[in-house]
């Protein structure tokens, strides 16, 4: 069976095929929702850690084996922005079942406050990738990379080998990343302007500059393998996307591809879909998904969820506009493989 855990702007979904039942499916589904429905009656009396939930926003949510929601970083809305930043120590993890919230006091290597990274979960480990960072006094973008042990709570500081004569992983925030085998592959975000001459990127590499806050949207597309610790930028063919940050992107390893939606560049919100074919080691064949006319199509959004549903399903969840934010639109991913 097959469930989605989510909360707030970030998920991730577990890698690996996992068995389906639609009868379990069905039951765990109508089970989450009653959860979820007594969990947002409670208040702080009845569960100390709720507030661990609420008006969170920047933070990684990543769904942990079949029950767990982990919860880390990001910042407080409604406090001043000097005390906003959560505690990147403390790992909230929510259970479905139990509707329970607990806080863990996490060590090791522990990141420094963070929003706008992204993470994703592979074996029994959380890993956590880039983001916007504020840390004794200095603020800025980081392309760091930590991985939580989530049974011991031990945080690792990865230093992966880079791929000889390419340029590291970009500095950024609002990218995605998504796990296929045993690689975390990494797309896209908002960041500085590269100190590497450009000679040493891709063909395909692209980074627009926003002069307003003089950093700038990339299309940068990089994998990191987790059982030999090194990165290495990918060969991209085919429609590939342009350059975007807080877009949204999901495995389908089944299919051995990803899917890619939105995501702002520059003032405009796209409603662009991507599949990215990755049966081929070391590359991704992007093939971009044209409305039909008279077609019913999402609008143009950031911040948004995308995840898989079942064999045959793919749920976009809401996102943000330049007005109001977007409630969830599903698709078929037969009627989108026809395209």
């Amino acid at each position: 069976f097959e469930k989605i855990l989510r909360m707030g702007s970030c998920i991730s979904q577990p890698n690996g095929n996992l068995q389906r039942n639609d009868n379990r499916r069905f039951f765990l589904h109508i089970s989450l929702r009653k959860t979820l429905r007594r969990l947002l009656k409670m208040d702080v009396n009845l569960n100390p850690n709720l507030y661990l939930l609420t008006d969170r926003v920047g933070h990684v949510s990543v769904q942990y084996e079949d029950q767990l929601l982990i919860v880390w970083g990001g910042y407080d809305r409604n406090k001043p922005e000097e005390h906003s930043y959560y505690d990147p120590s403390l790992i909230a993890i929510f259970n479905s079942v139990t509707g329970q919230i607990q806080s863990h006091k996490s060590t090791g290597d522990v990141p420094p406050q963070t929003c706008g990274a992204a993470a994703v979960v592979h074996a029994k480990d959380m890993y956590v990738i880039g983001g916007f960072i504020t840390s004794n006094g200095v603020i800025d973008n980081t392309s760091d990379i930590y991985k939580l042990n989530v049974s011991t709570k031990i945080w690792t500081k990865l230093t992966p080998e880079m791929e000889k004569g390419r340029p590291p992983l970009l500095k950024v925030d609002k990218l995605s990343a998504w796990c296929y085998r045993d690689e975390i592959f990494i797309f896209g975000g908002y960041g500085p302007v590269p100190t590497t001459e450009h000679d040493h990127y891709p063909s395909y590499f692209t980074h627009i500059l926003d002069p307003e806050y003089l950093r700038g949207w990339t299309n940068q597309q990089l994998a990191i393998n987790t059982k030999n610790n090194t990165v290495r930028w990918l060969n991209s063919q085919g429609d590939i996307p342009c350059a975007r940050a807080a877009h949204a992107t999901v495995c389908d390893p089944i299919r051995k591809c990803v899917y890619l939606f939105g995501g702002r560049f520059g003032t405009e919100r796209l409603n662009d879909l991507y599949i990215g074919d990755l049966s081929l080691i070391g590359e991704i064949a992007w093939k971009k998904v044209e409305k039909r006319h008279g077609e019913a199509w999402p609008c143009g959004r950031s911040w948004h969820t995308i995840s898989t549903i079942g064999p045959d399903a793919i749920l976009l969840y809401g996102g943000k506009s330049f007005i109001v934010f977007y409630s969830s639109s599903k698709c078929s991913i037969k009627k989108i493989i026809q395209h």
